[in-house]
This record gives structure tokens, sequence and C-alpha cells, in this order.
């Protein structure tokens, strides 16, 4: 059932790249169906004490978000995720989303050196943190899930 609710995650999951690449926006509403599934997949997997590093990266992402390292709905995104993700997985994850983001960022200024005008690719409109957080989340959540109770 698990594998079900993971299916769903990552379906939804494309939708937040996609609109974080041609938006730079993860809705609310994006937020919270993230959230409900990774609390779904919370309660499958007897993950409960995820929910204390749920609170803690939501806290440290709005401090991002303060000093204008980060936008709001990539703390919420990742907030949301980490309620599926085993908090002994969490190091793992943050190090692939920061990988993943440093790629982002890397392609994102040689693809400006050779095409300027655009803008889904463009640093000028910010970084599809989103894409990297999905990805790096689903990996973890499949770690999670693959690990059992």
């Amino acid at each position: 059932m698990e594998i079900f609710w993971w299916a769903v995650l990552s379906t939804i999951s494309l939708w937040v790249c996609y609109t974080d690449v041609v938006h730079r926006k993860i809705s609310n509403r994006q937020s919270v169906i993230v959230f409900v599934l990774c609390l779904i997949l919370m309660i499958y997997s007897d993950n409960y004490s995820s929910y204390l590093h749920s609170i803690i990266i939501l806290l440290m992402g709005i401090l991002l978000f303060t000093f204008g390292f980060w936008g709001a709905g990539d703390a919420k995104l990742l907030s949301a995720f980490s309620l599926a993700i085993k908090p002994d997985l969490i190091p793992v994850v943050l190090s692939i989303i920061t990988f993943l983001g440093l790629v982002l960022i890397l392609s994102q200024y040689i693809f400006d050196k050779f095409d300027n005008y655009n803008r889904y690719f463009s640093a000028d409109y910010g970084v599809p943190y989103g894409i990297a957080i999905s990805i790096g989340a689903n990996f973890g959540v499949v770690l999670t899930i693959l690990s059992g109770k």
C-alpha cells in the first residue's frame, strides 16, 4: 500500500517540479497535498518520530527564507516531505538535495552563457530548487519504505 502512496506522491512531485520551473512558485496547495500524502506514509510506516524533524526543518526553512537564501515554498515542501522520511535518513536526503541544487545552479549558469533569453532556465528568475527537493525527498521516501518498519 505504501508503494501506491509513493506513486501518487511522485506524480505530485512532477507537478511541483513543472510549476517551479515554469512559474518559480510552489503553491500552498501543492505543499498541503504533499503534506497529506507524507502524513499517510508516516502513519503506514509507523515513523511518528519524523514530525519533530519536520518542525525543525520548517523553522530552519523560515529562517533561510527570512534572510533571502530560500523560497518559502521550498521550506514548506521539504518540511512536508520530511514527514515520510526516517529521521536517520534526513542527513543523506539533505546531502542529495544540496548536491542536486548545486547541479541546478551550475546548469543555470552554463545555460545562461549560451541562451540568456530562455526565462525557464535563467538564473535571473531564481533557482527552481523544488526539483532538487522533490528528487532527493522521493529518494528518502523510497529508502524509508524499503527499510521497513
